[in-house]
């Protein structure tokens, strides 16, 4: 007969088991090498989102960063690519017209500049006359010459301004450079045609290119020619005498003055005797017709009486 264990060991061991197995379930895991090796960030706590008006706020500032200085060089591009035709007129006042030419002349050579008109206004009996220039000159000389002219006498009249022509410049251009394109490919075309009338036609918008292209040319031309050199017109006038100033003028050169006035009037006299004698004699001949037509009827009148009415 088999002999059995007492209850009480059996109920121990169990126990002891059931808590070995719970404890081995219990204990952590054994770390990896990857798992040591992990920076502690991995368990920080992450940052706050940033709100959306700052997020907002923040893009903007760096972008106007980013963009102000390529927005200052084009400004500074577009003001160096400007094209500008200045102009002036001016109305002064001087002692001496003629000498203030002179001298306005000497200036506007000394600037590399040229005198394109000039001309001197003088009437009879007048000793000051008047002056008109145009003058063309360096543009970047513009200010300094209209500063001198200011400084030669009383000005009565000045006008400055200034024409923007960068879009038409550029336009001019843009159209002459497509212009010249079009003739080269047209030349290409000519140069594959392989029949007459192929050639002619080609030939013919070939000289309608050729002629825009030197239209679009001469006004570039005139234009760099304007926006280099400005315009400038000049009026000189005699300085007015003030009234309260006795200055005997009239006396001037009196005596040939005399002179010229007697002749011109022995001149009218002369000239009027002989148109005069000139109408007589057109008339003499109508006189001679009247006076034998008067003659006739006076002699019929005598032989037949009043009858003959």
């Amino acid at each position: 007969m088999r002999q059995q264990l007492p209850r009480a060991p059996l109920t121990i061991i169990a126990v002891c088991i059931a808590l070995l197995f719970v404890t081995g379930c219990a204990a952590p895991p054994r770390a990896t090498d990857d798992a040591a090796e992990a920076p502690e960030e991995a368990y920080r706590e992450p940052a706050p989102a940033m709100p959306d008006e700052e997020r907002e706020r923040a893009a903007r500032d760096e972008e106007a960063g980013e963009t102000a200085t390529s927005v200052d060089d084009q400004k500074i591009a577009h003001a160096a690519e400007q094209k500008q035709i200045k102009n002036g007129e001016i109305h002064i006042e001087v002692p001496s017209p003629e000498d203030t030419m002179s001298e306005i002349v000497e200036r506007v050579e000394a600037m590399d500049g040229f005198v394109s008109d000039s001309t001197l206004h003088q009437s009879r009996g007048d000793q000051r006359p008047r002056v008109d220039l145009t003058v063309r000159i360096p543009a970047e000389h513009f200010d300094a010459f209209t500063t001198e002219l200011h400084r030669l006498g009383l000005v009565t009249h000045s006008r400055t301004w200034i024409n923007d022509v960068t879009e038409e410049y550029i336009d001019l251009k843009a159209r002459l450079e497509n212009l010249r394109s079009e003739e080269e490919a047209l030349r290409n075309i000519l140069e594959k045609a392989e029949n007459v009338e192929d050639m002619l036609a080609v030939r013919r918008q070939l000289n309608d290119v050729r002629g825009q292209i030197d239209s679009l040319s001469g006004r570039l031309r005139y234009l760099d020619d304007r926006i280099a050199y400005s315009t400038y017109r000049i009026n000189l006038q005699p300085e007015t005498i003030a009234t309260t100033a006795i200055k005997a003028t009239g006396f001037d050169n009196f005596g040939s003055r005399l002179t010229t006035s007697f002749i011109r009037g022995a001149n009218w006299v002369i000239n009027g005797l002989a148109s005069a004698t000139l109408a007589v004699a057109t008339a003499l001949p109508f006189v001679g017709v009247l006076a034998i037509l008067l003659v006739i009827l006076l002699a019929a009148y005598r032989r037949w009486g009043p009858s003959l009415f």
